[in-house]
């Protein structure tokens, strides 16, 4: 799922009323609001498709599409993966991590502010995309990580993924990241 889905989904749950809805006739909207119902997806099926949804709400695509865009302009034609200089690689992977942190709050706080609601900081949602983001960096062939003796594309992948599995396995068990 996108930066932007994730952190309007945030401000969604965030605005929406506490209280129960009330049940009998249906209820009219006034002109130009749209029901928050009517754009939920229905629910998996499967309880299996409802684990592989969460897996895949947590990449931050808009990250991922950003480092790998400027990704090829810093590994050098003919040289091995192996032999290469990783500090440039390090530096474009934290300023990208910035940049997705700040614009999913600003995300975030545009969702909530057109909702006339409060600004605060959304602190496990800015973890979960920081986190997210650090995880598919491994996974990523030429990823900064290749440079520690430990890594290997292999070990990089089993964490990456395994990172995110724990992601929708803590919202599983412990519901939304902001209420």
């Amino acid at each position: 799922m996108s930066i932007v889905a994730l952190m309007q989904d945030a401000a969604v749950a965030e605005a929406r009323p506490q209280k129960a809805p009330r049940r009998g006739r249906k209820a009219t909207l006034p002109k130009g609001q749209r029901d928050e119902r009517a754009s939920t997806p229905d629910p998996p099926a499967s309880q299996i498709a409802a684990v592989a949804s969460e897996l895949a709400r947590y990449v931050p695509t808009e990250a991922i599409g950003l480092y790998t865009a400027i990704l090829p302009f810093m590994v050098s034609d003919g040289t091995p993966l192996s032999e290469q200089n990783y500090a440039g690689r390090r530096l474009l992977a934290f300023g990208v991590a910035v940049f997705a942190l700040l614009f999913a709050v600003g995300v975030y706080r545009k969702e909530l502010t057109s909702r006339n609601k409060k600004f605060r900081w959304p602190i496990k949602r800015s973890a979960t995309v920081l986190f997210a983001f650090a995880a598919w960096v491994m996974v990523i062939p030429g990823s900064p990580f290749q440079d520690f003796s430990w890594y290997t594309p292999t070990i990089g992948g089993i964490v990456g993924l395994a990172a995110v599995a724990l992601l929708g396995l803590f919202n599983l068990w412990f519901g939304e990241l902001e209420s």
